[in-house]
C-alpha cells in the first residue's frame, strides 16, 4: 500500500513539472490579511481578479480606517529571468498605500519641509511607490545627507504611525539616477554613472 501511495506521489510529482504550471496568486483573503498586518485596519471594499497562466492577478481595493485613503493591494506573477518559461516567474505583491500615505505628510508638512527643499535645492515626489528626490544642481554626498535628514526628521513628526517610505531614490540635475537615501541609517549610498561619450569626427 505504502509503494501505491510513495508512486502516486511521485506521478503527481512529475506530471505537476511536465505541465509547466505557473504559480499561485494570493487571494482576495490572503491579500486582506497582508493589507491589515501590513498598513494597519482598513476596510475591503471590492476585488478582481484573473486567474488565468501568466497573466494571473488579484487586486483588492481598501479603504484605510485612521487616515480615510483607499488604496489598492495586488498580487500578480512577475518573470524574473525574461525567459518566459512558467518556473521563472514568481508572485509578487504591490500596493500603491506608500506613494498615497507620502502625499498625505507632504500634504500636511508642505509649510516646514518646502523651505529645506529650497535651501538645498531639491524636487520631492514619489512615482510608483518610491520616493523619488530631484537635486537642481551640483551636491556631493555629505550634502544630501544633511538635507533628506532634516526633511525625513520633518516627516517624522507627522508620520504618527511609522509607516512613511525610509529610502529614497536620489537624481542629479541632469535626471541621472545616483544613489539612495536610507532614512533609517540616515547614510546615502551612491553609484557610479557612466559618462556619455558624444560621436566626434577626427
Amino acid at each position: 500500500m505504502k509503494k501505491k501511495i510513495l508512486t502516486a506521489v511521485l506521478l503527481f510529482a512529475v506530471v505537476f513539472t511536465a505541465c509547466g504550471c505557473y504559480a499561485r496568486v494570493k487571494n482576495r483573503e490572503e491579500l486582506i490579511k497582508y493589507a491589515n498586518d501590513t498598513y494597519g485596519d482598513a476596510k475591503f471594499l471590492g476585488s478582481k481578479k484573473k486567474l488565468k497562466g501568466k497573466e494571473s492577478f488579484t487586486t483588492i481595493l481598501m479603504e484605510d480606517k485612521e487616515s480615510e485613503f483607499n488604496y489598492s493591494v495586488t498580487s500578480k506573477l512577475v518573470d524574473e529571468t525574461g525567459d518566459g518559461k512558467p518556473s521563472s516567474y514568481v508572485v509578487k505583491i504591490e500596493s500603491d498605500f506608500e506613494e498615497k500615505y507620502f502625499l498625505i505628510l507632504t500634504n500636511e508638512a508642505v509649510f516646514d519641509i518646502d523651505p529645506v527643499a529650497s535651501a538645498y535645492g531639491f524636487h520631492y515626489d514619489c512615482v510608483d511607490d518610491v520616493v523619488r528626490i530631484d537635486f537642481l544642481g551640483s551636491v556631493d554626498g555629505a550634502t544630501i545627507e544633511e538635507a533628506l535628514s532634516q526633511f525625513d526628521r520633518i516627516l517624522a513628526g507627522y508620520d504618527t504611525r511609522g509607516l512613511r517610505p525610509n529610502e529614497y531614490h536620489v537624481y542629479n540635475v541632469s535626471g541621472d539616477f545616483i544613489g539612495t537615501y536610507d532614512a533609517g541609517l540616515e547614510v546615502f549610498t551612491g553609484v557610479d554613472i557612466e559618462p556619455d561619450f558624444e560621436d566626434t569626427d577626427i
